[in-house]
C-alpha cells in the first residue's frame, strides 16, 4: 500500500505544460449553430498572443499565464437577433495589468420597419457606440472556479433606442438586474469602481397612430 501510494503521489499530470512565444491567427472565423441546424452566432478576428504559458495538465484542471494579447478586427452577427457587434482592437497587458478596447460598435442589421416587422412586436431597437473601454487593475485567477478583478473601469457610450408602437406589445420578461447578471457567470467577477465620462441617450417612439416619432435625449450623463 505505502508503494501504491507513493506512485500515486509522484504520477505525472495529463501534460507537464506548453511554452508558446507567440500565436497568430489572421482572419479566424466561428460559427455557432443551434439544435435546428440554424447559425446563431458568426464571428471573424484577428488574434495575437504573446509568451502563453500553459502548466501541468490534469484531466480536471488548467493553469494557464498570457503576457499579452491584441484582438483585432472583431465582428459578431447574431442572425436571429438582427444584430452586429464590432470591435476595432481590444488590448491585454499582463504587465501593466490593463484591458483597453478601442472602438465598440452595436447595430441592427435591419431597418426600422423591417426589424419591427420581422420581430412581430414591440421592442426595443439598440444601436449603441463606445469610443474607448480603459480597464485599469486587472488580475486572473484561472483556478477552478475561476475569478477576475478589475480595479477600475472608465467609458462614455453613445446610446440611441427606437421603438415602434404599432405593432403588439409582447409579454414583458423580468429585467436582469446587474447583481444577478454577475452572479450568472460562469466564473466570479468584482468591479471596484466605474468612471463614467459624458454619454448620452436619445429614445424615440412611433405611437400607435404613426406618424412623426416623438423623441427625448439625455446629454452629459456621468
Amino acid at each position: 500500500h505505502d508503494v501504491q501510494r507513493q506512485k500515486e503521489k509522484s504520477a505525472p499530470g495529463f501534460l507537464k505544460g506548453i511554452e508558446v512565444h507567440r500565436l497568430q491567427i489572421d482572419s479566424g472565423t466561428l460559427t455557432l449553430i443551434d439544435e435546428h441546424g440554424e447559425e446563431y452566432l458568426t464571428a471573424r478576428l484577428d488574434i495575437v498572443v504573446n509568451q502563453l504559458q500553459i502548466g501541468e495538465l490534469q484531466v480536471d484542471s488548467l493553469q494557464w499565464n498570457v503576457n499579452g494579447a491584441e484582438v483585432k478586427s472583431i465582428m459578431v452577427v447574431l442572425p436571429t437577433k438582427f444584430y452586429a457587434f464590432s470591435v476595432k482592437q481590444l488590448t491585454y497587458s499582463s504587465a501593466e495589468q490593463s484591458i483597453r478596447v478601442d472602438s465598440v460598435y452595436m447595430v441592427t442589421t435591419l431597418d426600422r420597419l423591417a426589424f419591427a416587422q420581422q420581430s412581430m412586436r414591440q421592442i426595443d431597437q439598440i444601436q449603441c457606440t463606445i469610443p474607448r473601454i480603459d480597464m485599469i487593475g486587472v488580475t486572473f485567477n484561472n483556478a477552478i472556479p475561476a475569478a477576475l478583478a478589475i480595479h477600475k473601469i472608465g467609458l462614455g457610450f453613445m446610446l440611441r433606442v427606437y421603438r415602434d408602437t404599432r405593432f403588439p406589445n409582447a409579454a414583458r420578461l423580468p429585467t436582469l438586474l446587474p447583481m444577478k447578471f454577475m452572479h450568472s457567470l460562469p466564473f466570479a467577477l468584482s468591479i471596484d469602481s466605474l468612471l463614467l465620462s459624458p454619454s448620452a441617450i436619445t429614445y424615440e417612439e412611433v405611437p400607435i397612430t404613426g406618424g412623426v416619432p416623438g423623441t427625448i435625449t439625455f446629454n452629459d450623463i456621468a
